[in-house]
């Protein structure tokens, strides 16, 4: 039985869950320069000590979300 438990904003949760995928862990732990296990927490569980790993986390998905807008747009473009 896992002790960790959410302590993050439960919508917070839900946008990584929905935003994150494979390799993330690896990718965002070297963004945030924290461990691995530290994003695996955070990622799997919603378990985050510093409001800090949060928002660099918050920050590493808004950005794939505008970089997937933008991509959008310029396919968009593109079929015309």
């Amino acid at each position: 039985m896992n002790k960790k438990q959410c302590n993050i904003p439960e919508s917070v949760f839900e946008v990584w869950k929905k935003s994150r995928q494979h390799g993330d862990n690896k990718l965002i732990a070297k963004a945030v320069g924290v461990s691995v296990p530290v994003i695996s927490d955070a990622l799997n569980f919603g378990y985050v000590n510093k409001i800090d790993v949060v928002n660099k986390i918050n920050d590493f998905f808004l950005e794939r979300i505008k970089q997937a807008e933008a991509n959008a747009k310029t396919l968009a473009k593109a079929a015309k």
